[in-house]
């Protein structure tokens, strides 16, 4: 081109030459002028200038550049730079195919209606808070926020994006944002059917009469029942982190123990005993204590516990009853006896035995409570 009489003759090239000395190749960008007489070529003036330090340098951001978009392509999560005035994705990778089912084609064009056409209607307040903070902010900090975008085929798809300023105008106020945000759906619907097990079973828990609670291997409250507040006076706040000396008191744990110690050794226990409680004071309980084995480690222990006060208040007066009674019945002075009638087919009684009789009775007749 640069021959050519119809041209300008100037010209320009760039290429590869071998050093006659070192025998190295260095790159050699050539310009010029050509001159003509009647229509011919006569002279070219020019330069050339050794070009290898910038063609290395190009090189290296080529490869910097296949690089990164290599990472991008490889990585499960999606990047994408938003730019805050415009309020669009001016880059977004191709993983949001995989993510949310649009090409990066698609979304580029949804424009400034990508956040309204997307995103959750019940996160909107959040991701727009996030932005204040973002627009507001004077530091190159991390933002971290978790929201819902709609998938092409209708779907939900939980997102955790990580947001920072990508780029400032002069007065240094945000103009773009660079964020990667990670498919967190599956998480987000197993913390939801964790959430639900564990609401499920509170209900179940708060229903029993017993009081329920567990505690980990340093002997702190964990989880603990309606009943178990209850019965100890106390709030959920005021039990659950708390060691259980904090919460039973110093000599009611000492009596519980040596069961606890059994079950932190892997082993269950189960046990009948009053116990010294500092809250409500002592109380009869038949207690269950069943350790929870994790991957052959005890992590922590369930407790069931049911107040039996009532009961062995009863047992008591039943047995002091039966003693006086006995007392009574062998000091009389007077033959006494406890005798039991026998009946025939037709329930008509044709004979008796003697059930029990008293000292006085056996020396009034001579037979004995062993005899009779």
């Amino acid at each position: 081109k640069a021959l050519d009489p119809t041209g300008n003759g100037r010209y320009y090239a760039e290429y590869r030459v071998i050093h006659r000395r070192d025998g190295k190749v260095r790159w050699v960008a050539a310009t010029g002028q050509t001159f003509f007489e009647h229509g011919k070529a006569v002279r070219l003036i020019g330069t050339a200038q050794d070009i290898s330090e910038r063609k290395r340098a190009e090189e290296a951001l080529r490869e910097q550049q296949r690089f990164t978009e290599g990472i991008l392509e490889a990585a499960p999560s999606l990047t994408y730079i938003f730019d805050l005035q415009e309020g669009r994705n001016t880059f977004i990778s191709a993983q949001t195919m995989n993510v949310l089912g649009y090409t990066s084609d698609e979304i580029q064009a949804l424009g400034s209606n990508v956040m309204s056409h997307l995103l959750h209607p019940d996160d909107a307040a959040a991701v727009a808070k996030r932005f204040g903070k973002i627009l507001a902010s004077t530091s190159d900090d991390v933002h971290d926020l978790e929201y819902r975008m709609k998938h092409k085929n209708g779907s939900w798809v939980w997102l955790l994006s990580r947001d920072k300023v990508f780029a400032r105008d002069k007065n240094g106020k945000p103009t773009q944002i660079l964020g990667v945000a990670t498919e967190i759906t599956e998480r987000k619907e197993n913390e939801e059917r964790i959430t639900r097990n564990e609401r499920e079973l509170r209900l179940v828990t708060d229903a029993m009469p017993a009081l329920v609670s567990y505690v980990d291997k340093d002997l702190r409250y964990r989880q603990a029942n309606k009943t178990y507040l209850e019965w100890f006076g106390l709030t959920f706040q005021d039990i659950i982190g708390k060691t259980m000396k904090e919460v039973l008191g110093e000599e009611a744990l000492e009596k519980v123990l040596p069961y606890l110690e059994t079950a932190l050794a892997g082993e269950p226990g189960e046990f009948e005993a009053e116990v010294p409680y500092q809250h409500g004071g002592p109380r009869f309980v038949h207690a269950i204590y069943t350790p929870n084995i994790q991957k052959g480690e005890v992590t922590g222990v369930f407790i069931h516990v049911l107040d039996i006060s009532e009961r062995k208040r009863s047992e008591e007066k039943r047995r002091e009853s039966e003693e006086n009674y006995r007392t009574l019945f062998n000091s009389i002075d007077e033959g006494y006896t406890v005798i039991e009638m026998m009946l025939d087919a037709d329930k008509n009684p044709f004979d008796y035995r003697f059930v029990e009789i008293n000292p006085t009775f056996s020396v009034q007749t001579g037979l004995s409570q062993e005899s009779v």
